[in-house]
């Protein structure tokens, strides 16, 4: 239809993808958030235990640090002052604050390493959904112009495209697209007209002869 052709010729010259490329682009995001996802799970799976080992290991440090308190408390309460005494005591407590305290480091290290992989796969996955769902919307507004393009009434159509006169059936005249009837013209005229007599101050209007004799009243058939 003329509107279809008008919106084809529109659409050819406009910058931007088209709807196939759009959609390709979804399918690849796609693609993406579900490898997101799977990765998410390994991710959180490792966490897991992780965030265990992590809990474990806070509470041995803290639980070395009390025993260590409560010995050098013991001493102070026997009166007996004489740390070098209990030096070696002393010095297994501190050895296992330091192991406990390296563990727990540790294990918060590698907890923080996978909650920041797991925050760069959430911003990932937020980042292709924000696209697919822009992607979606750039697809329904071009439907939604196509709608209404083609529900505007022909007359709506400032420009009418080409091709927009088409033959008529009854003859060799031809009507526009919309409806109106073109003007009579001397080319494809089926049958010859009389020519009626002008008056003579209209004479300056009749067509030059090319024989000096004045305006020939025969009618010629025009030439196919």
């Amino acid at each position: 239809t003329p509107n279809e052709q008008y919106f084809r010729l529109k659409m050819s010259n406009e910058k931007g993808p088209s709807s196939t490329e759009r959609g390709v682009r979804i399918e690849q995001l796609k693609k993406l958030v579900n490898k997101a996802e799977r990765r998410l799970l390994e991710v959180e799976s490792r966490a897991t235990p992780l965030k265990r080992n992590a809990g474990r290991t806070e509470a041995e440090y803290e639980k070395a640090v009390e025993k260590k308190e409560n010995f050098l408390n013991m001493i102070e309460r026997s009166r007996g002052n004489n740390l070098e005494k209990y030096e070696d005591a002393i010095n297994d407590y501190d050895n296992e604050i330091d192991r406990t305290e390296n563990e727990m480091k540790t294990a918060a290290l590698l907890l923080d390493q996978v909650n920041l992989e797991y925050s760069k796969l959430k911003g990932v996955m937020k980042s292709a959904q924000n696209s697919i769902r822009a992607l979606i919307e750039e697809i329904d507004k071009e439907r939604a112009e196509i709608l209404n393009i083609n529900n505007q009434p022909d007359s709506a159509v400032a420009t009418p495209p080409p091709g927009a006169f088409r033959p008529s059936s009854q003859g060799s005249r031809h009507e526009v697209a919309f409806g109106m009837k073109e003007p009579k013209t001397s080319e494809g005229v089926d049958e010859p007209e009389e020519t009626k007599a002008e008056p003579a101050n209209e004479s300056r209007n009749r067509p030059f002869s090319p024989c000096g004799l004045g305006t020939s009243t025969t009618h010629h058939d025009s030439v196919d």
